[in-house]
């Protein structure tokens, strides 16, 4: 079993994980950046968990760094808020996992053991796989608990993980598009591979899976050329080939109604779930399609399959369809959820997709939709006062229930997720419930565009399109990104006319600040939006923020009849993608793109020349006018107009630049083309993702313009004079000036209107810049790490962002005065040898408060070695040596800027000799265990003492060691007394002192005399001839006692 890396797959949204930067005159190395408090995200999993009757509740944001977030409840006064577990924001946390988080699930076998999967483009982190024991929390030191899951069998990271499942048997499957994976704590095993499918299904891959049971369950596949589906059953063994289902033949509609009033009838399944309450695992749904949303239930296992419900079937008039739409949404994920048991006793009551729901006991009633949730909120962010009750929309991506309580549902929203309520008997309530924490917390503000309009050089009005509504702020001075840097310096969400769906697109009048346009899929017009009422002239932030301050000027479905260019199976997700105003010379008027990017073929362009009051389509030159295409991009500038065109997915033919004829008149646009510029001709083949240029000022190069597809990036520079006035666009000389090192698609660029060599390019979550016209390309503004959020949008202006991770101002640092650091150093002066010292400069200050680094070095003395040289207070050993010496050291301390320095000198005192103390018997008898104990030696600074024994006369003796404090020998056997003497050496490695000592031994002792030692006249003892009278003097006594007894 090995799992390799995949490539990411699927479409990524436009508006997921976006980023909006205004791009200042000079090139900024490092910029001020500050957070401006407007939170929310797109919320792709929920995962709600019992803790002992607590529920936890994490989070898997899809467009934010920061990944993985737990819900804080409101506690001690304090609000509910979001918490990071994966790249926390908390001082002290350590063990950060910069990435997006896709999926997280729980393994119901092990409660707290959860998995999430995450992914980072920057470092090449593509879907990977994660676990922690603990619920996903921080630990006590604010350490993050998320540890990668490696394949047992490689002992490499499982990346490419597409969806997870859990079941109550135990354990977590998770799929790539080719395996899946049974995942365990501290193991796991392949337990499904395609590449062991008969063809044609060895081919095609994974969309989702269902688990049934520990032996039991289906997989949803699809071929990833033809879109073809395949449902297979599967024992979750690779010895054991899967059972090939059967699947619908056509969509609802088509099978209830026989017609087909859709382009194509054809199912898509972009989910399958199973129900908990048939132990057989015989019931089972799948669901799908952004266009036509539809839903499938089976009884029998997938042998057969109801006629389902599906979007048409909801708008038919046909009776064959009536009470079978599926209500709303697009189906797709970890969205299905079972609750409660029916009447029958064989399956669940209430069976959750996303924002809808069937009830089983009343299937009449068909699926019911979430209702509006309603918030208060703060609505120029917490620092006002200004609490109101705003409607926000529930979202398809994610849903749970809480375990703990089953009425009550966390699903994704407008801002980021909700808590709602659903009742068995009363189904939802409405309002269904209210954001959780208002999204405080969430960095991951999806930002879509952005617009400004300058009352003066230091102060303008800023207008943020969002996922989660429009955002309008007043007073910001570019000079000054703190101007602002708070969420109460917003009025944020802004839904304008009350429409829930992302806000894609938003325009100024450059004449007149309070006529703002906002585009979604309609157009709504503010003529009041810049929060002044025109009758006082007071602010009144009412007259943007609501609802009925919008009116719908531009609705897609007015232009989706035969023949228009909107005309499509969906025209509602028709989408705007700019709205750009002209007002060079006489003109006035605005354009607006448009693109469908769920069919991806359809869009146009639209123009309106009374403020968009009221809107014109407009059209091709020529003898087919209509200009029906996905339009990405537009570029309106004081001589030309621009639009970019092409579908990410390639499902639109129609690719490229197209041109209009005049600024603002009757003449249409073209597709134009280049006589002699092959590089012109392969770029009318590219999806076109952006476009930036200006004219400019010059006798030969009078505009540039930059033009990024999905890979490059081509500078086009008019230079007159170089064409036939019959093929005026040959003019135009194109160059490939694309960054090296990109890593993902390009998605936005920038110019600077006075100086078109200045240009920023973004791809991934990188900024390049360029201030030589694309000749050399360097990162820009700390983007183009690990950390930094996803880039989709760039405009001119002084910098300010909204991002993946949060809104932010940048800006220029301001130019001011500097003076340089103080550098105070202290410590002792003077120290014994061989002391431990610490010199401290950390008392160093700095009068701009800018943060100190430091420099140590040794000057002069003895080599001492420094515990660190670049920390604030560094330590030495202070040298050991036989003289007094001096140690000096310098610290140079920096603002970055400038720096000064201090010195310190630290006098060490010479070593002293070490104190040698021997303990020995001055007299021993001959044969006896001498003990010469030297073991009471000290040295005064406490230093390691080496010992060094020598014999320095009389009989020789063997000692038991030589080197050791304490030795023994034997006293030597001699007819004589003698001495022994010694000389002891003691050294502390610097100094060393010489100690003598001596032992006197006796002589060794002959006959009876037990004396000890020899006699003192030194003669010989004799002690053999005293025995010999001994003998003759008894001999005698014996003869006279004899002759005394006869």
């Amino acid at each position: 079993m090995s799992w390799q890396k995949s490539l990411r797959g699927g479409l990524k949204t436009a508006f997921y994980g976006t980023t909006v930067f205004f791009l200042s005159t000079s090139v900024l190395a490092e910029p001020v950046k500050e957070n401006i408090g407007l939170y929310g995200g797109y919320v792709a999993d929920i995962e709600a968990m019992d803790d002992a009757g607590t529920t936890e509740i994490l989070i898997a944001v899809e467009n934010s760094q920061r990944g993985v977030y737990r819900y804080i409840p409101a506690s001690g006064g304090a609000s509910a808020y979001w918490e990071s577990t994966s790249n926390p924001t908390s001082t002290g946390s350590t063990g950060h996992i910069p990435g997006f988080a896709s999926e997280i699930e729980e393994d119901q076998g092990v409660p707290g053991h959860v998995y999430v999967v995450l992914s980072n483009e920057r470092t090449s982190m593509n879907k990977a796989l994660y676990e922690s024991s603990d619920y996903g929390r921080l630990t006590h030191s604010s350490a993050v608990s998320w540890t990668p899951f490696n394949d047992p069998s490689t002992g490499l990271p499982v990346e490419g993980v597409e969806v997870m499942h859990s079941h109550s048997t135990g354990g977590v499957y998770a799929a790539t598009r080719s395996e899946i994976f049974r995942l365990i704590s501290g193991g796991g095993n392949t337990v499904f591979e395609t590449s062991s499918l008969s063809a044609p299904y060895d081919t095609f891959e994974i969309v989702d899976f269902a688990v049934t049971g520990s032996k039991a369950g289906y997989v949803v596949l699809r071929d990833p050329i033809t879109n073809d589906h395949g449902l297979v059953s599967t024992q979750w063994n690779l010895g054991v080939a899967p059972l090939v289902l059967s699947l619908p033949p056509a969509a609802p509609v088509e099978i209830r109604t026989g017609t087909c009033p859709l382009s194509d009838c054809s199912i898509t399944i972009d989910l399958i779930a199973a129900d908990p309450q048939d132990t057989a695992g015989n019931v089972i749904y799948i669901a799908g399609s952004s266009i036509n949303g539809m839903v499938f239930k089976s009884t029998d296992g997938g042998s057969t399959w109801d006629d389902g419900y599906d979007y048409q079937c909801g708008i038919s008039a046909d009776p064959a369809c009536s009470g079978f739409g599926f209500t709303d949404g697009y189906p797709r994920g970890d969205v299905v959820r079972f609750r409660g048991i029916a009447t029958s006793g064989s399956e669940s009551r209430h069976v959750f997709i996303g924002r809808v729901v069937l009830d089983n006991d009343d299937i009449a009633s068909g699926w019911d939709r979430t209702p509006p949730l309603q918030s208060l909120l703060y609505r120029s962010g917490p620092g006002s006062s200004t609490l109101v009750s705003q409607r926000t929309n529930a979202n398809d991506p994610s849903l749970e229930i809480d375990p703990n309580d089953s009425t009550r549902l966390f699903i994704a929203t407008d801002l980021a997720v909700g808590e709602i309520t659903h009742d068995p008997a009363g189904g939802y309530a409405d309002p269904s419930g209210k954001e959780m924490a208002n999204a405080q917390g969430i960095e991951g503000l999806v930002i879509n565009d952005l617009d400004y309009f300058e009352n003066t050089a230091t102060d303008k009005e800023l207008w943020i399109a969002t996922k989660g509504g429009a955002a309008f702020a007043r007073g910001y001075n570019p000079a000054d990104p703190t101007s602002v840097a708070t969420a109460g310096d917003w009025v944020y969400p802004v839904f304008a006319g009350g429409d829930g769906a992302p806000h894609r697109a938003v325009a100024i009048s450059p004449s007149n600040k309070a006529n703002v346009l906002v585009g979604i899929g309609s157009v709504y017009r503010n003529e009041t939006g810049d929060g002044v009422d025109p009758s006082s002239g007071a602010v009144d932030f009412n007259l943007v923020a609501d609802a009925s301050n919008w009116s719908r000027v531009f609705d897609p479905q007015d232009f989706a009849g035969a023949g228009e260019p909107l005309e499509s199976d969906r025209a509602d997700r028709s989408y705007a993608t700019a709205i750009e105003w002209q007002d060079a010379g006489s003109c006035n008027r605005v354009y607006l793109s448009i693109a469908n990017t769920d069919t991806g073929t359809e869009g146009g362009i639209f123009y309106s020349d009374d403020d968009g009051a009221t809107w014109q389509v407009d059209t091709l030159n020529g003898s087919s006018p209509l200009l029906k295409m996905p339009v990405n991009s537009l570029l309106v500038t004081p001589n030309f107009v621009w639009a970019g065109v092409g579908d990410r997915d390639g499902r639109s033919s129609e690719t490229g630049i197209r041109a209009r004829v005049s600024l603002c008149g009757t003449s249409a646009w073209w597709e134009p083309s280049h006589g002699s510029d092959p590089l012109f001709a392969d770029l009318q083949t590219k999806h076109v993702t952006a476009l930036d240029g200006n004219t400019v000022s010059g006798s030969t190069t009078t505009a540039v313009v930059y033009v990024t597809t999905l890979r490059e990036v081509i500078k086009g520079e008019y230079v007159s004079g170089s064409c036939a006035s019959s093929a005026p666009f040959d003019c135009w000389q194109f160059s490939d000036v694309t960054p090296s090192s990109t890593y993902d698609d390009f998605s936005a660029v920038a110019i600077e209107p006075s100086d078109t060599d200045h240009v920023w390019v973004a791809f991934g979550n990188c900024i390049q810049e360029s201030t030589d016209g694309g000749a050399t390309w360097s990162a820009f503004g700390g983007s183009c790490v690990d950390d930094h959020e996803d880039v989709d949008v760039l405009v001119y202006d002084d910098l300010i962002s909204g991002t993946s991770s949060g809104a932010f101002a940048y800006v220029e640092p301001p130019t001011q005065s500097n003076t340089a650091p103080e550098a105070i150093i202290t410590g002792p002066t003077s120290v014994g040898a061989g002391a431990e010292v610490t010199i401290d400069a950390s008392s160093s200050t700095d009068a701009e408060g800018a943060t100190l680094s430091f420099a140590w070095e040794q000057t002069a003395g003895p080599a001492v070695e420094l515990s660190s040289t670049d920390a604030d207070s560094v330590s030495f050993t202070a040298p050991n040596l036989a003289e007094a010496s001096a140690v000096s050291l310098q610290v140079e301390v920096s603002d970055g800027s400038l720096s000064s320095t201090a010195v310190i000198d630290v006098s060490v005192a010479a070593n002293n000799p070490p104190s040698v103390t021997i303990s020995a018997p001055t007299s021993v008898a001959a044969g006896a265990s001498v003990t010469l104990d030297a073991s009471a030696t000290s040295d005064p600074e406490g230093d390691s003492l080496t010992y060094s024994w020598s014999q320095t006369s009389g009989p020789s003796v063997t000692l038991s060691s030589t080197s050791e404090a304490s030795v023994s020998f034997t006293a030597p056997s001699q007819s004589t007394a003698s001495t022994v003497a010694f000389l002891l050496e003691v050294s502390d490695g610097i100094s060393t002192v010489e100690a003598s000592t001596s032992v006197d031994v006796t002589a060794t002792s002959t006959g009876g005399n037990t004396g000890e030692g020899s006699s003192s006249s030194g003669k010989s003892s004799g002690g053999s001839l005293d025995f010999a009278w001994l003998v003759l003097l008894a001999w005698m006594l014996g003869r006279r006692l004899g002759r005394v007894k006869r």
